[in-house]
Parts: C-alpha cells; sequence; structure tokens
C-alpha cells in the first residue's frame, strides 16, 4: 500500500494528471476537508487540473503512517511556489487514504496544520466509518437534533462562545447539555464536518469585522487573533489566509485603502 500512496504522491508533485487518476479506483471520491467539497473521479481530471494550472503552492515531504492493511495518511509541508526558502512553510497538511483492491478509493485532503496525533486520529475515524454507516446507532433524531442546532447557533451567534480560544467539544457539550457524540453529529451533518473548522468559520468572520472597524492599533493582528478566539497568531494567519485567500494584515491593509477611496 505504502508504494501505491508514494506513487500517487509522487505523481501529484509531478503534475502528472493521467499518472495520479491511474492510481484511482472507479468508484474513487477526492474530498477537500477545508472547503467541504467531495468530487467524484468522474469529475477528478477538471478538479486536478484546474488545481495544477492555478496552484501557487510548492508541495514537500512524504511521511507515511499505515492505520490499517487498507488505510494510510501521507503528511507534507506546502511553501510558496515562486521560494526555494524552506524555512518559511505556508502550512502543513495531510492526506487520509484508503485503498481496496490495490487501487485508491478514497482521499481526504486535510491542510490545516494537524499534528500527527491529529492526523492518526482523522484516519482511524475514516477507516471506522468505512466500516459502519455513519450515526446509525446514535439515537439521535430529527427534533432533538433541530433543538440542539437551534441552541447551538444561539451559543454561537448570540454568546459568541467561540471567542474562548481553550473552548472544547467536551465543555460545549456540557453548555448544551448534551452528549458529545450528539454534538459532534449536529456538526458534521449540519455545519462543517469537524469541530475545529466549525468554530473557526465563526472566528474569521469576528476577526474580518473587528478589522474593519479597527485600523489604527499597531496591535491589531494579535489583538484581533485573541478577542476572535484563536489560540495563536500563527493559527490565526494560517485559518485566515486559507478562508480569505489572504493574510490579516493584507485584509486591513486592502480595507484601509478602500475606506481612503471611499472617503473622498
Amino acid at each position: 500500500m505504502e508504494k501505491l500512496v508514494k506513487k500517487y504522491f509522487d505523481a501529484w508533485l509531478r503534475k502528472d494528471v493521467d499518472g495520479v487518476l491511474a492510481l484511482l479506483s472507479d468508484s474513487a471520491t477526492y474530498h477537500d476537508v477545508f472547503w467541504n467539497e467531495t468530487c467524484l473521479r468522474s469529475d477528478f481530471r477538471a478538479y486536478i487540473v484546474s488545481e495544477f494550472q492555478n496552484s501557487t503552492y510548492r508541495y514537500v515531504g512524504f511521511d507515511c503512517h499505515n492505520i490499517s492493511p487498507n488505510c494510510t495518511i501521507i503528511r507534507y509541508t506546502v511553501y510558496a511556489k515562486n521560494t526555494r526558502d524552506d524555512s518559511n512553510p505556508l502550512f502543513e497538511g495531510a492526506d487520509v487514504i484508503t485503498v481496496k483492491d490495490d487501487r485508491i478509493q478514497s482521499v481526504r485532503d486535510c491542510y490545516f496544520d494537524p499534528n500527527l496525533k491529529t492526523v492518526i486520529g482523522m484516519a482511524s475515524q475514516v477507516h471506522d466509518a468505512q466500516q459502519r454507516p455513519k450515526y446509525s446507532r446514535s439515537g439521535l433524531r430529527g427534533p432533538q437534533a433541530a433543538d440542539y442546532k437551534i441552541r447551538l447557533l444561539d451559543l454561537m451567534e448570540n454568546e459568541q462562545a467561540f471567542t474562548d480560544s481553550n473552548l472544547t467539544l467536551v465543555e460545549l457539550a456540557e453548555r448544551l447539555q448534551c452528549s458529545v457524540n450528539h454534538l459532534s453529529q449536529v456538526i458534521n451533518t449540519e455545519f462543517r464536518p469537524n469541530f475545529n473548522q466549525f468554530l473557526n468559520e465563526y472566528r474569521i468572520e469576528l476577526a474580518q469585522n473587528l478589522q474593519a472597524t479597527e485600523t489604527d492599533d499597531p496591535n491589531l493582528i494579535i489583538n484581533v487573533a485573541h478577542q476572535s478566539g484563536f489560540g495563536s497568531v500563527s493559527s490565526f494567519y494560517n485559518s485566515f489566509k486559507k478562508a480569505c485567500g489572504q493574510t490579516p494584515k493584507q485584509f486591513s491593509k486592502q480595507h484601509l485603502a478602500t475606506a481612503s477611496t471611499e472617503s473622498y
């Protein structure tokens, strides 16, 4: 399996579209975790052609960890394409890959700076999910799920629970007075595919609003990062850039320039 996965990664690095597709099963799927987009094999050629043509990234590294006989993860580091400076990576990521009959069955691309423990946990979840229907035995039914969703939105939008950088899934479940499994199910099915992405969407939206109203503070970025719930400035930068296509500093400068133009 490791050889097959390495071939996939090498073909991706070469931007070899046919080489990538040749390693996929007919029913293969590709899931972009950050954007929550799933692509079937029939549409994958157009997807990766666009990715290869428009990418401004350079991928480095091949760190493989087998989770089971048919599930593995590869970790990589991403740099700006136009630089060879390996001391300043843009972000790190990992692909969770499952294999069947010597062909790749699924790829989950998780580019949000995961540490190894996080990735292994995610890979285990992907593997387990393939063994049984998701949430088939959770016991959570429609009316109760709808009630949890309403209360969760209230906590996020009115109480801004996401501004607590130490907030955990367990603590949020306690505030909702529901089980962790039921909360995870509501988040995964109604919002984003995982807890961290769910929180970060709210955090980034608040950060944008804060930057739009405070342009003269020399410590603006640091203050905004903490006020919006990020545990560190680096995680704020990475999450913001992936979501908005520009760094917080670039966003602030652009807003300031727009505001100055509109004032005339």
